[in-house]
């Protein structure tokens, strides 16, 4: 659902398959034209980011909820 939603507000064209090595898309327009990208969507922003290092990838897109601010997730929402 993300990489949808990324789509539309990005201008990006998603790959035909999910299961694509490494690209969910390529961007349409603007300045990143053709440029392929790999869209990470995250509830809280933790400070990870799960990359990868294969040559097609050109930009992450990382969006992400607000900073966590415990350790754990006991009692949050």
């Amino acid at each position: 659902m993300g990489e949808w939603i990324a789509s539309k507000v990005f201008d990006i064209q998603l790959e035909d398959s999910a299961v694509a090595k490494a690209i969910d898309g390529r961007f349409r327009s603007g300045p990143l034209a053709g440029k392929t990208v790999n869209i990470k969507i995250y509830g809280k922003r933790e400070g990870l980011l799960d990359t990868n290092s294969d040559p097609t990838l050109d930009y992450y897109l990382v969006l992400c909820g607000p900073k966590a601010t415990t350790l754990t997730s006991k009692g949050g929402t």
